[in-house]
This record gives structure tokens, sequence and C-alpha cells, in this order.
């Protein structure tokens, strides 16, 4: 199952990398950037530090890091259509096409980022795929949509089998089973009333079951412990 819904997906963002939209998974510009900005600010200090963009799509978010002082980028897709555009853009990120199992083995990283791209796979799975990737003292920053909401569920509807976002009892439970998890924090993204000047409007940080109101989104931090 998971094979046939990896190659959905890779057939789906081949498709949508010859659009000249610059980006993939959301309604306009605005949202993303809000979006990217919610993620690097719960990544803490990027500054010499070792970045893994999962799922990174056009690379912008790779892009972003590296010029907030990262000593190492990687960026990973599968999509072959747009790590090779991305190899083209620039040569200082290091581009990999493929997905989690694709990570070499060896590699580590401080900082792994995965902004909108678990809801296509197994959660669980990955998550814990990732996890393997993070060296002591490194942190993960996730951005996933939310199940309970009705404006997800329609998606959710119309790729059935293949999108499949979490919930917060499941984003919670999947955490707290990593192994050497010394905090996990989350926070929900949800419109505004009034948008013009951001979209969203993003409670504070909590653990999972004192989350409430139904947001969109979730961004989600699970940092690891550090050796010793």
């Amino acid at each position: 199952m998971r094979d046939r819904q990896d190659r959905f997906w890779k057939n789906h963002y081949d498709d949508l990398a010859t659009a000249a939209k610059p980006w993939l998974d959301y309604s306009n510009d605005r949202v993303q950037a809000q979006t990217f900005a919610v993620a690097l600010e719960a990544a803490g200090s990027i500054q010499g530090r070792c970045c893994l963009d999962f799922g990174c799509g056009f690379g912008l978010l790779s892009m972003a890091l590296e010029a907030l002082g990262a000593a190492a980028v990687c960026g990973i897709d599968q999509s072959a259509v747009i790590i090779n555009r991305n190899r083209q853009r620039t040569n200082s990120i290091e581009w990999i096409l493929g997905q989690a199992l694709d990570i070499p083995r060896a590699a580590s990283y401080d900082l792994v980022f995965a902004v909108e791209v678990l809801q296509y796979l197994s959660f669980q799975g990955t998550l814990g795929e990732l996890w393997d990737h993070m060296a002591p003292g490194g942190r993960l920053v996730a951005v996933v949509p939310n199940r309970d909401c009705p404006l997800v569920q329609c998606p959710t509807e119309r790729y059935e089998g293949q999108y499949w976002p979490p919930t917060v009892g499941e984003i919670s439970a999947s955490v707290l089973a990593l192994p050497e998890l010394a905090y996990w924090g989350i926070r929900g993204l949800q419109f505004a009333a009034d948008q013009s000047i951001v979209p969203y409007d993003v409670t504070e940080w909590m653990d999972g079951p004192s989350l409430t109101g139904v947001p969109n989104r979730f961004v989600f931090v699970a940092g690891k412990h550090s050796s010793g």
C-alpha cells in the first residue's frame, strides 16, 4: 500500500512542478510564508546547524535555512522533476531524490523539518525513520493538516486512501513513543477572521491533550536527549 501511495504522490507532484506557482501545498504564497515562519520559529537557532528538509518541494525552506547560517542543508523529495530543478538552481545544498529510507544510513542532523509532507506517508513509520537520523540534542519540526478540521476533510475524501492527515491524538501517541524523547510541544494554526495582516491565528505551545479548538494545521516539535 505504501508503494502505491508513494507512486500516486510522485506523479501528482511531477505534474504540479510544471505549473507556474511557487508553492505546492497551499492556497497562496502568504499562507506558505507564514507556515515557513512558524516552522523556523519552532526550530530555534539555525546558525551552524546541520539541517534536513524532508519533502523539500521547490527548496524554498532549504534555501532559507542556508541563508540563516545553517552549516549544511540537505533537501529530499521523491519528485525527480522537482529535484532536478533544485539542482539547476543551486549546488550549495545537497538534493536527494527519494524518501526517508533513501537518506544515507550514517547521516545525522541537528534539525529535521517535515513541512506539509507527513499526511502523504505512513505517519508513525516515517516519523520514526526521520527520528533515527536525529543527532543527540536535535529537534524535529513538522507541520501537518488536522484531520478533524472540516476544511481538511474535503481533500481527505477526494484522495481517499492516499491522503491521511493525523489527529492531535495520533500525533501525541506517535511522538510519545519516540525513543530518547526529551520534550515535545504542539500548537494550532487556524485561519484568522481578519486575514489582512496574516492568514493564521496561532495558538500557544501546549501538549496534545490540552490543545483546544479545531485548527486547520498543527506545528509540532520533538527534541531528542543529548548524549551523556
